[in-house]
């Protein structure tokens, strides 16, 4: 007897740049249970998989003492649990733990309002799942168009560009976690398929070139790297992390 099923191969690539003007990075990143927050690092793999492979991108909130702090706590957390995460109520489990161990470091540090956002990806042999909390971004190209997975936790405060106000957040100075982690779920489809996780100092660069950049067909690691000169190439105000996650699912035969 015979049936059909899939192969699933991952190319991930990562990378982090302070920017020219802060003196700390407070971007972390987690790839397969790699966490580094140095900035200017790099990180690739390709494998084929038989099981969950999570990655990250965490960004302390920089405008409060500890974000650095909080940005590690809250990576660690991730890169323990995520490889759990099979569903929205794990996922929301998942942040809850997060904002509790960043919290309560907080208030030991004397930083209770350190804190951190994060996007991040679980793949698996089965289909791929989304999880965040913030506004670090999860976006998928399909048909050419890049478009977000995560939800920005964000109200406007004014008209000017790029005035917005985080309304959820691991830590942050709130005693009670956030009350939804963004969660989406979907099985593969046979061909290829390329994500984009990023903290929001690839603002710096037009969505458009952004888009221009991830649709081109080249390797992760080359999407990584062009991607963080482009950033560099502007004022980069504020850290930068990237990770660009290709997956080719393959149709085979058992019999």
């Amino acid at each position: 007897m015979t049936g059909e099923s899939t192969s699933v191969t991952v190319s991930i690539a990562a990378g982090l740049e302070r920017g020219h003007l802060r003196d700390e990075n407070q971007d972390v990143v987690v790839v397969d249970g790699w966490v580094n927050g140095v900035g200017s690092a790099r990180f690739a793999l390709d494998r084929q998989i038989d099981g969950p492979l999570a990655c990250a991108v965490v960004d302390g909130m920089g405008g409060h003492s500890g974000g650095a702090a909080a940005a590690w706590l809250t990576a660690r957390t991730l890169s323990d649990g995520l490889i759990d995460v099979h569903d929205a109520a794990a996922g929301i489990a998942l942040a809850e733990v997060a904002h509790d161990t960043t919290f309560r470091a907080g208030l030991g540090l004397g930083t209770p309002d350190m804190g951190a956002v994060f996007a991040a990806l679980v793949v698996t042999p089965g289909g791929v799942t989304c999880l965040n909390v913030g506004d670090a971004r999860a976006h998928r190209l399909s048909g050419g168009y890049l478009g977000q997975l995560s939800v920005d936790d964000t109200v406007r405060r004014s008209s000017a560009p790029g005035d917005v106000a985080l309304v959820a957040a691991i830590g942050g100075g709130a005693a009670e976690p956030p009350s939804d982690a963004h969660h989406y779920c979907e099985a593969w489809t046979v061909g290829t398929h390329r994500f984009l996780l990023c903290s929001d100092g690839i603002d710096e660069v037009p969505p458009d070139e952004v888009a221009e950049i991830v649709s081109e067909e080249v390797s992760a690691v080359a999407c990584v790297d062009e991607l963080l000169r482009s950033v560099l190439r502007t004022p980069a105000r504020d850290n930068t992390t990237v990770i660009v996650v290709d997956v080719e699912v393959r149709a085979s035969i058992d019999g």
